[in-house]
């Protein structure tokens, strides 16, 4: 059976989206505030590194379908490293969501898909929606996932299975 850190890891992947920030594109990212950047990444952070069930489901969305955390779900490990973790715009992450598939995606393609993930993000009652690139080693193996974040009442939670 794989450890928590991992399976949540490998499911932080399958997240069904195609966006990032509430921001549209690399230029109005770069005009965010690092105080967001760095709340967002913090909690993503805190998910990955939890000693217990209890701290996972104080920064897991409670509307999330992994909300609560089981202490059977938890098991814990300390070959678990973040490597980095940076927020991304949704051009980035489609770019990163196209490279994992092995998808050649057109510039229309890609204009299309940024568009269809604003008008979800809009549709939110989430007051900010952010996704998170994590790269991080477990077990002598680096991999990436990107994560979702949303601001719900003016705190930060981790989504992993929001879909836009």
């Amino acid at each position: 059976m794989l450890k928590r850190r991992k399976m949540i890891f490998v499911l932080g992947t399958t997240v069904a989206l195609t966006g990032c920030t509430s921001s549209s594109d690399n230029e109005v990212r770069e005009e965010e505030s690092t105080e967001l950047d760095s709340d967002a990444k913090n909690i993503v952070e805190q998910y990955y590194t939890a000693e217990d069930v209890e701290s996972i489901n104080k920064v897991l969305h409670p509307e999330s379908r992994r909300y609560p955390h089981e202490e059977d779900d938890f098991i814990p490990t300390t070959d678990f490293t973040i490597n980095q973790s940076e927020q991304v715009s949704i051009r980035e992450v489609i770019y990163w969501e196209a490279e994992q598939s092995g998808e050649q995606l057109t510039d229309e393609e890609i204009d299309a898909r940024i568009e269809v993930t604003k008008e979800a993000i809009e549709a939110t009652e989430f007051e900010d929606i952010s996704f998170i690139l994590i790269s991080a080693e477990f077990e002598n193996e680096t991999d990436e996932v990107v994560m979702t974040v949303v601001n719900d009442d003016g705190e930060w939670y981790v989504y992993p299975d929001l879909s836009l």
